[in-house]
């Protein structure tokens, strides 16, 4: 979601909480949101919000299992699609302090997260309040070291929770970023031992094994990978590595005894001039299909160009239609606040009314109704 889409300021709405119709609350800091946002990102909050729990009928939805920050990067990531941008000129509002918060609990949930309701927020069948998350007005984020991504693993966590695919897809690749920038053994295993104690992403644990594998030497030579796997696993890959590393070194010098035998081969050189012969053809291959790649790649530049082209004329579509209806609105309110009496002679009272949609949905229009005999009052 941009942070501007259809002449809607995203980023407005989140700083400001205006027209929110939704209120989080955790660790003593009160959000507020707007539950077309929420919902159209976590289907979870979507059914907790329609059913008769607590939480749809007061508006306020307490989080728990969760700290602040991370929530407040998963409204971060509802509202503009990332969380944590520019975070050294933050424009993300500053919660609400409802109460002196306390010590800030333990993120991790009381049940593995991929195993929470997907529907029902762990709500009781009684309608008792429901473990449903969501933020609006965000506070300024915590300064964040680059070699650390506990917090991403935390962003995950509640994003596996609540079922919001894209921010979990998006916490993996800033932990996979972190660690293919720079690399820390201290800072991986807290954050992998985290990963998998309260987040239930699949995708996440597969990802930190493989970094795991791939620096495995770096993590044995900490000695921070017992805490992570267990003496005896540690144990087993330090074998497993050496032995590895023995292995390779047999066959590089195998490998080195045959260069050298083959070195002396005259059929060898046979066979490399076969071999040259034969790279000319493929590259001869190589080139026709360039030329076709080239081809293909001017006909998709084109097709692009045509598509942004309708792409931009539907917006501006979209555009005048937004304005026209915004002047209808306009001229209501103003009618309302300058009509004394209905123009229905036979009405004696004073004049209230109310507003009246018609039945476009592409283009709607609106009217005014006499609350009391119900005369149609249109804009000029």
């Amino acid at each position: 979601m941009a942070s501007i889409k259809a002449g809607v300021n995203f980023t407005y709405l989140m700083k400001s909480g205006q027209f929110s119709d939704l209120t989080l609350v955790c660790q003593g800091e009160e959000f507020k949101i707007h539950r077309f946002v929420a919902c159209s990102h976590s289907s979870v909050i979507a059914t907790a919000l329609k059913g008769d729990f607590k939480e749809a009928q007061s508006g306020v939805i307490t989080v728990e299992l969760f700290d602040a920050d991370t929530v407040r990067r998963m409204v971060e990531y509802m509202y503009t699609e990332d969380y944590d941008q520019g975070r050294e000129n933050s424009e993300v509002a500053t919660p609400v302090a409802i109460g002196t918060p306390s010590t800030v609990p333990s993120i991790a949930p009381t049940t593995t997260p991929s195993n929470a309701p997907s529907a029902t927020l762990n709500a009781t069948a009684n309608g008792q309040s429901s473990s449903a998350i969501v933020n609006t007005a965000l506070s300024t984020p915590a300064p964040i070291f680059t070699e650390d991504t506990l917090h991403h693993v935390q962003v995950n966590a509640i994003a596996d929770y609540y079922g919001i695919q894209g921010l979990a897809l998006l916490a993996n690749q800033k932990i996979q970023r972190v660690y293919y920038t720079s690399w820390d053994p201290k800072t991986f295993v807290n954050s992998a031992k985290a990963a998998t104690s309260i987040s239930g992403d699949k995708s996440l644990h597969n990802m930190m094994a493989l970094l795991a594998a791939q620096k495995l030497k770096e993590l044995l030579k900490s000695g921070q990978l017992p805490s992570l796997v267990g003496d005896f696993a540690a144990l087993v890959l330090t074998f497993h590595a050496h032995l590895l590393e023995a292995s390779q070194r047999e066959h590089n010098q195998v490998t080195l005894q045959q260069q050298q035998a083959e070195a002396q081969n005259q059929q060898q050189l046979a066979q490399v001039q076969q071999a040259q012969a034969q790279a000319q053809q493929q590259l001869a291959h190589v080139q026709q299909a360039q030329a076709q790649v080239q081809q293909q790649l001017a006909q998709s530049q084109l097709a692009a160009e045509q598509q942004q082209n309708e792409l931009q004329a539907k917006l501006q579509a979209a555009e005048a239609r937004a304005t026209r209806i915004i002047e209808n609105v306009e001229k209501l309110v103003d009618l309302t606040c300058h009509q004394e009496f209905c123009r229905n002679g036979s009405c004696n009272q004073g004049f209230t009314s109310y507003i009246e949609e018609n039945d476009d949905f592409a283009e709607p229009t609106y009217m005014l109704r006499c609350s009391n005999c119900r005369c149609r009052h249109y804009a000029n």
